[in-house]
């Protein structure tokens, strides 16, 4: 199936869903993602990914922690962010993406200059593989999507960049970054 055709198929579900904005909220999340894996910030991992995929990502980030191995990556530029697949099953759908970046990834040994792999100023090229869940009853038209709003529960002003929910009564706001969740990523 090319895109548009699968681009159809979850229209017909979700009439709201938008190509544009769930292709950006892949890109910032993968950017995200991988900057969070150079910190070692498991908070942030577990916010995005499934559990599965979570624990492996701790088990591998403490391997390289007893090992005193640290994965640099940055200046990340996509190149492309393409639909692949989807699925709807029972309790969820699955949308399959390839994200196609280029950027700066090399092994370093921690507290030192000593280069494993990879290079400091060499840029490559991958693509990473995506499967995102998302519960099937979240729909787009659910979703908040904006910097700024107004809290719908006591009318304070929200952050949604640095807030999930709101200080003054505890209201969770239903977010693109709070329905999707990272279920795969392969390089």
């Amino acid at each position: 199936m090319v895109e548009k055709e699968i681009v159809e198929e979850i229209k017909k579900y979700d009439a709201n869903f938008s190509k544009i904005e769930f292709k950006r909220w892949c890109g910032e999340v993968l950017k995200i993602l991988q900057e969070a894996w150079s910190k070692k910030d498991l908070e942030t991992l577990k916010y995005y990914e499934v559990e599965r995929l979570y624990l492996l990502h701790e088990e591998q980030l403490k391997a390289m922690q007893k090992n005193k191995i640290i994965n640099v990556t940055k200046d990340m530029e996509i190149n492309e962010i393409k639909i692949i697949d989807y699925n709807r099953m029972p309790d969820c759908e699955i949308f399959k993406v390839i994200i196609s970046v280029s950027l700066i990834d090399y092994y370093q040994k921690e507290n030192s200059m000593m280069i494993l792999s990879g290079s400091l100023n060499q840029r490559v090229n991958a693509d990473y593989k995506l499967e995102i869940v998302r519960d099937k009853d979240f729909l787009t038209d659910w979703l908040v999507d904006k910097s700024t709003m107004v809290c719908p529960n006591c009318g304070a002003v929200i952050n949604l960049l640095q807030q999930k929910k709101c200080a003054y009564c505890d209201s969770v706001f239903i977010t693109m970054d709070t329905s999707y969740k990272i279920m795969s990523l392969e390089i």
